[in-house]
């Protein structure tokens, strides 16, 4: 997409494509600015969250994620380390209990050791 509030560059090239159906232009997508708009205000501590396009509400799944809700039989965490390494605890682990998950920093809830290690998170040491 053309970045117009920068540039003319690409305009043409973007009138053309959108005037013929090509690229994104054949079917339906969100703009990035949009879509990073929603996004960026769901992990800033605005309170709206990432909404849905259609209504500009955010859904359960959404906001739920956006709150670390954690869904009843997946007790396996999804921790950040300091260093970046995705690592999973399960709940008879020695660091379980300290570890706490924060969804806007990307960690998150599992509902079973083969969906973290499918989603390539590395079991705890301990």
């Amino acid at each position: 997409m053309a970045y117009r509030e920068y540039s003319s560059a690409y305009v043409e090239d973007e009138d053309n494509a959108r005037k013929a159906s090509r690229g994104v232009w054949g079917s339906a997508f969100e703009a990035p600015k949009d879509w990073r708009k929603q996004h960026n205000a769901a992990f800033s501590g605005n309170d709206a969250g990432p909404s849905n396009t259609r209504t500009g509400q955010a859904s359960i799944a959404q906001q739920n994620q956006l709150q670390g809700f954690h869904p009843d039989g997946c007790d396996i965490k999804g921790n950040i380390s300091a260093s970046g390494e995705r690592i999973y605890h399960v709940p008879k682990g020695q660091y379980y209990a300290a570890t706490k998950i924060d969804s806007a920093s990307g960690e998150r809830w599992f509902c079973s050791e083969t969906e973290a290690r499918s989603a390539g998170w590395r079991p705890s040491s301990k």
